[in-house]
Formats: structure tokens, sequence, C-alpha cells
């Protein structure tokens, strides 16, 4: 019965450390050069001034975690006509004005 147990543990054990070494990012072989893969790309926009950047960092200094967390959460929803009465519409004004996410698809 103790061999048995013993057993159980080191079997345990290993399959905890091939768990946690299978979740060990990976490192390139190479470092990688954006510009080389794509040498014609065009920047959607161009970098934030020193007044654009002090409104983001002083904008997301002041979001709770929580919050923080939100701004990274969309939601989707169909895109068809919704009276303001609906459920589904009054939970998407949930989502927007309480819980804050960052955004909401709509498609049809």
């Amino acid at each position: 019965m103790r061999s048995s147990f013993r057993l159980i543990q080191i079997v345990g054990a290993l399959l905890a450390v091939a768990c946690v070494a299978g979740c060990r990012t990976a490192t390139p072989s190479h470092s990688a050069n954006l510009s080389d893969a794509a040498p014609n790309a065009v920047s959607p926009m161009p970098p934030a001034d020193a007044q654009q950047q002090r409104w983001v960092d002083s904008t997301l200094a002041s979001l709770s975690l929580r919050e923080r967390v939100a701004q990274m959460v969309m939601v989707w929803t169909l895109g068809d006509y919704t009276n303001t009465r609906d459920p589904v519409y009054a939970e998407l004004i949930k989502w927007v004005e309480t819980d804050r996410v960052g955004g909401v698809a709509m498609s049809l």
C-alpha cells in the first residue's frame, strides 16, 4: 500500500513538472525584424504626440484595475433593430455604463 502511494506521488510530481515545462514561453531562435517582414507596411496612425501621450497616461492612471481589464473586453451583439425596452438592449447598456467595456461590435 505504501509503495503504491509513493508511485502516485512520483507520477503526480512528473506530471506537474511536465505541465510547468509545457507552459514555458517559447524563445525565438533568431531575432525577428518586423521591418523585413513587411517592408511597405504603412502605420495606420502617426505616433502620439506629447500632449496625447499625457492624456493616455493620465486616463489609464485614473482607472481601477477592473476598469482597465474591462477596456480590453469587446462585446458582440446582433445589429438588427432593438427596442430600447428590450432586455438585450438593457444588457448592452449595462455592459457599457456599468461594466465599462472597451467596445461593442455589431453585425448581422
